[in-house]
């Protein structure tokens, strides 16, 4: 299941608790994972699918080939598993890791294997990523915020290694990362405000639904008391005859009340033996 949103209010038991995590797991984050895997594996087919078409030399991009089918690989088998709803409930902390681990693996094994390297290399994809992180996996605000910030922090830092020791010039190279920096901070911040709103609309959508139910279900349960106690005291063709009455005089409204006005007082008084 997914960890708790924020502490609940008094006001909220742990059975509406766990109603409201049960219905965000099936409505929003199940639908959704579906989707992004859905997503992933286009993006992935299609680059395999460009692969072939281009004519590239297979033995010059084998880490990329290799990296490409084995995520093809584990995101169907991550599909598979999701639609068995009650495994979802239960993994899906693992199968949120394990997407993002291996859409982290594709972001490097895409700058490493495409030639030369530059600082902006695959910024949009990380971006993509930060996105995904707090819209798409099923996860909470403080585990997509630190998701989202690793992400950004592992693109910033490994690339800041790997070209301070070959790039000619040093203030080109920082005034990019700063550049990537002010990317990756906007990206983790719309993205976290997008996920805020998103989960308090929820949120407030569950409990006045909630609300609403149990409202209903609480007059139901006084009808059928108010009925019981009525038939306890009465027989019951009296009751279902005074009942039938009031049913009548609500409907009709005004008319009814004026003309028993004008009749008399005891016309509704019955004495049955």
């Amino acid at each position: 299941m997914p960890c708790r949103r924020q502490p609940r209010p008094p006001s909220e038991t742990p059975r509406e608790e766990l109603l409201y995590q049960t219905y965000y797991s099936l409505s929003q984050q199940y639908p959704l994972i579906l989707l992004l895997l859905g997503i992933v594996l286009g993006i992935c087919l299609a680059l395999s699918a460009t692969s072939f078409a281009s004519g590239r030399d297979f033995a010059s991009h084998l880490g990329f080939l290799v990296t490409l089918f084995v995520a093809l690989a584990v995101f169907s088998l991550i599909l598979v598993l999701v639609c068995i709803e009650s495994l979802f409930q239960r993994c899906t902390r693992l199968f949120s890791a394990v997407i993002w681990s291996c859409l982290l693996t594709m972001g490097y094994v895409f700058i490493f294997t495409g030639g030369v390297v530059c600082a902006w290399d695959q910024v949009s994809f990380f971006l993509f990523i930060i996105f995904t992180v707090y819209t798409m996996l099923p996860i909470c605000m403080c585990e997509a915020v630190a998701a989202g910030v690793l992400s950004s922090l592992s693109h910033i830092i490994v690339l800041a290694v790997y070209l301070s020791a070959e790039h000619g010039s040093w203030v080109e190279l920082i005034v990019q990362l700063l550049a990537n920096t002010v990317i990756f901070i906007c990206g983790n911040l719309v993205g976290a405000y997008h996920k805020h709103l998103m989960e308090a609309a929820l949120q407030e959508t569950f409990h006045e639904t909630f609300n609403l139910i149990q409202s209903r279900v609480k007059l139901e349960s006084e009808k059928r008391h108010q009925e019981h106690l009525l038939l306890s005291i009465l027989p019951a063709y009296i009751a279902l005859e005074m009942k039938a009455e009031i049913i009548e005089r609500l409907r009709d409204g005004g008319q009814v009340r004026r003309r028993h006005e004008t009749a008399n007082n005891f016309h509704n008084l019955y004495v049955k033996r």
